[in-house]
């Protein structure tokens, strides 16, 4: 777990993935996975504000590992996470009206574009 005062520090990518790799395993297991050693779980994305122009930045992690670029599956997980109020996506993110939503992830080699459609037109808080 980073201290307050190590969480201020700029922390290059590979940092990261070792800090991630470090945590205890039950930390790492969370979700009732139970023991995942030499497993690639758990996946965690890193969120940020965007820089160039899409909706929210993203490090994608597998799980010691930052992604090349942003896995699918990983990118769904973000664009719903976007949509859904009182989520920490939907902090860093503007606000977006509609049944249908446009994210776009900014990560390591560019940007993924997605669409949310909600039904109903609107995403329960958490």
């Amino acid at each position: 777990m980073l201290k307050p005062e190590e969480a201020r520090r700029p922390w290059t990518v590979s940092e990261l993935a070792r800090q991630i790799q470090a945590e205890p395993q039950p930390r790492r297991s969370g979700c009732g996975m139970g023991d995942v050693s030499g497993k690639v779980l758990p996946k965690l994305a890193l969120l940020g504000t965007p820089r160039f122009g899409g909706t929210i930045s993203s490090r994608y992690f597998v799980p010691s590992t930052c992604h090349a670029a942003h896995a699918a599956t990983g990118a769904t997980c973000v664009a719903a996470a976007c949509c859904i109020p009182g989520s920490v996506a939907h902090a860093l993110v503007a606000a977006q009206q509609g049944s249908a939503r446009i994210v776009v992830i900014e990560h390591p080699a560019g940007k993924l574009e997605t669409t949310v459609q909600l039904r109903g037109g609107s995403a329960t808080p958490v």
